[in-house]
C-alpha cells in the first residue's frame, strides 16, 4: 500500500493531472457530486 500511495503522489506532483483535465468531479459527497472550476483547481 506504502508504494502504491508514493506512487500516486509522484504521479500528481510530476503530471498534475487537475490542471490537465478537461473536467474535474469532486466525489467527496456521492450524494451530490460537482464540477470543480477550472480556477479552483491549482
Amino acid at each position: 500500500m506504502r508504494r502504491y500511495v508514493e506512487g500516486q503522489r509522484l504521479y500528481f506532483r510530476t503530471c498534475d493531472p487537475r490542471a490537465r483535465a478537461d473536467v474535474v468531479v469532486d466525489n467527496s459527497d456521492v450524494d451530490d457530486p460537482r464540477i470543480v472550476p477550472r480556477q479552483a483547481r491549482r
